[in-house]
């Protein structure tokens, strides 16, 4: 089980494996016990190594925010950093997890990969915060732009997925057309096709 930065061995039968959380122990960790301190000050020098493993924090937040998000519609009791504990419907700790990890690690000071970025978008969107997820995108585009189309064309991929979800139809229409006309794979023919019944 992912109790924070480290897995606990429990007797619970799973088939997440690696994946199996209990939202509220992780919560409880990411949320209120642990300690950020000067993670996002710009003052305090981390060299390459520490930021990397840093960034593997904002992988975590993303999972407890997914475990969330796949009921929406659901309460949680959820504890409190006074000890007390509050019921919050799921959609909105989902969003409060990914907005704590982007506080607290910002893209500009820890390197984020170019999937684990798309997937907070797509996060994001899933939860009708649209905005957040737009704001993203630029982001997503640079990084995607870093990968030659023939040589690794799963980034741009990537990109013209995240546009259609945050419904940015044309420039998703774009680049699966570029896909398409460079690699003929049925798949993409499909996402155009579904894009412009939208």
């Amino acid at each position: 089980r992912l109790d924070g930065l480290a897995y606990k061995i429990v007797p619970v039968k799973s088939s997440k494996a690696f994946d199996y959380v209990e939202p509220d122990i992780l919560y409880d960790k990411l949320m209120n016990t642990f300690q950020y301190r000067n993670l996002a000050n710009e003052d305090v020098y981390y060299e390459e190594t520490t930021r990397r493993m840093v960034s593997n924090y904002k992988n975590i937040f993303m999972r407890l925010a997914a475990e969330y998000a796949a009921s929406p519609n659901v309460s949680s009791e959820i504890p409190t950093a006074d000890g007390s504990t509050e019921r919050i419907q799921n959609k909105d700790l989902a969003v409060r997890v990914l907005d704590k990890a982007e506080a607290i690690l910002p893209n500009e000071r820890y390197e984020i990969d170019y999937r684990l970025l798309s997937g907070i978008i797509s996060l994001y969107a899933n939860l009708d915060e649209n905005s957040k997820a737009r704001a993203l995108l630029p982001e997503l585009q640079e990084k995607a732009n870093q990968y030659d189309l023939a040589g690794n064309p799963r980034p741009k991929f990537v990109l013209a997925q995240a546009y259609k979800e945050v419904g940015a139809y044309e420039q998703a229409e774009a680049l699966y057309q570029e896909l398409y006309t460079r690699f003929q794979e049925p798949m993409l023919k499909q996402e155009l096709n579904q894009i412009r019944r939208t």
